[in-house]
């Protein structure tokens, strides 16, 4: 079956994964199609799926070791097939760093040559990203692409908050916190707008997004004023398999006396510390769950985990002067109500109250009505944002 009207088609490419998404374009209005992804590219069990917007997979595939080329033309011969790309007006994409760049960018073969530039900065994401947007250029040169950047929200951040004690001139060669998960936190800052429209205005928030990548930021009056991840995302949080913030002085000591290369360094702090770890089991927050109990080393990751979320939330407490919200999202956020618990237990000094049942079921609002925080469950949708920025260049 395919899908006739005019669409705009997002992809989100990470290091092992490409995430799409199609909408209808209904009198300037977008409507959810078609949504999937492919997982563990390159790995004998990469796996393509497709569902249809309310969820029922119609197409499930195992991929079997496909390189990322050739796993993203896969992936475009079924779109071919389901939703006709003669259709698509648009592309959007996903640009986790983005540099200097505060809006949507059409693709062309300046920015192209740019972001080529920076993969240093994002080396898990922006080279896979690159791929997929010159292979969808080479078959539908016709199709505008747009690139959304995730610092984009990071941008109007006070000067303190971007800055590192280093020499000066280091900030001014570009070397300050750019922060990261900006498609989610716009969708959560409008969910929250939809939802209380006074805490946008005068409030002061803090946005948790927990997944595999995990980050939080302080928001004051509709603004970000101070966020977790730095000048890569290796910042801030423990997370799946990043380490978040270290002592620097532990990568020389890798360096001279473990005698790493830095390439190792970078893979060791990305995709081997974290959760991962610290547990030697793995990355998934579900599972370790399931064997707290029974591993020290376990008990250990989620205790850490928590820990250092909750001293964040206490820090930007500080320089918010108060909270007013805290919003959950990501995968951790918005599925696992054990760490909620864990998390707002130790906040009820500042007057958080949650509410247990609502907590369980995971409800939007998860406070009691008397707490003097209000705690949000919110599902987050990075996607519609990107569909959203693509249509403007239509």
């Amino acid at each position: 079956m395919q899908i006739t009207a005019k669409k705009v088609l997002v992809l989100n490419g990470g290091s092992s994964s490409i995430k799409f998404a199609v909408y209808t374009v209904n009198d300037q209005e977008l409507i959810l199609e078609i949504k999937g992804q492919i997982d563990r590219i390159g790995d004998y069990n990469s796996h393509l799926e497709m569902k249809w917007a309310n969820g029922q997979t119609f197409l499930s595939e195992k991929i079997n070791r496909s390189n990322y080329t050739q796993s993203t033309i896969k992936l475009l011969e079924y779109l071919q097939k389901y939703v006709g790309m003669e259709d698509v007006s648009t592309i959007g994409h996903r640009i986790v760093f983005g540099g200097h760049h505060h809006f949507p960018r059409l693709i062309d073969d300046t920015l192209l040559q740019e972001l080529r530039s920076w993969t240093d900065y994002d080396e898990d994401h922006l080279p896979a990203a690159i791929k997929v947007i010159e292979i969808f250029q080479k078959h539908f040169p016709t199709i505008p692409q747009v690139a959304s950047f995730d610092t984009s929200f990071h941008t109007n951040l006070p000067k303190v908050a971007k800055l590192y004690a280093l020499p000066i001139a280091y900030y001014e060669q570009g070397i300050r916190r750019y922060g990261f998960h900006g498609l989610s936190y716009t969708f959560l800052l409008r969910q929250i707008k939809t939802l209380q429209p006074e805490l946008v205005s005068f409030g002061k928030m803090i946005f948790a997004h927990l997944g595999n990548g995990a980050s939080i930021a302080a928001i004051k009056n509709g603004q970000c004023i101070d966020t977790s991840m730095g000048f890569t995302p290796t910042a801030g949080l423990v997370m799946g398999t990043r380490c978040g913030d270290i002592d620097p002085g532990i990568l020389l000591h890798l360096i001279r006396q473990e005698k790493l290369p830095a390439r190792r360094v970078r893979g060791l702090i990305n995709h081997k510390s974290g959760l991962w770890g610290l547990s030697e089991i793995s990355s998934d927050m579900r599972t370790l769950l399931e064997k707290e109990n029974k591993n020290e080393k376990v008990k250990d990751a989620i205790h850490l985990f928590c820990y250092n979320l909750v001293k964040y939330i206490g820090s930007y407490a500080a320089i918010l002067e108060g909270i007013n919200a805290i919003v959950f999202a990501g995968g951790i956020g918005e599925n696992s109500p054990e760490i909620r618990k864990r998390i707002c237990q130790k906040l009820s000094y500042l007057g958080l109250s949650l509410d247990e049942n609502k907590n369980n079921n995971n409800e939007t609002i998860i406070s009691t009505e008397h707490s003097v925080i209000k705690v949000f469950v919110i599902k987050t949708d990075e996607e519609i944002i990107l569909a959203e920025n693509a249509l403007e260049f239509t």
